[in-house]
């Protein structure tokens, strides 16, 4: 259960952090399909973040961080 917890704060987290990259705004949606694509593109957030921090061995807050100097 905590590693559930734990992996849900991650998606927050991710998900916090490339909204603010990509400066996006809080939007709350009523359509069903709207729903479906933030939850989709949230779980594509979370699959980009995990498939870089597993080819570089390195945190997302790290890796993060170095690709803002760039």
């Amino acid at each position: 259960m905590a590693l559930g917890h734990k992996q849900l704060v991650d998606v927050e987290d991710a998900c916090r952090a490339l909204k603010q990259d990509l400066s996006t705004r809080l939007v709350y949606h009523r359509l069903k399909d709207r729903i479906k694509a933030h939850v989709m593109l949230n779980w594509l957030t979370l699959l980009f973040v995990r498939i870089a921090e597993n080819k570089t061995n390195i945190s997302w807050k790290k890796l993060r961080y170095q690709l803002n100097k760039i």
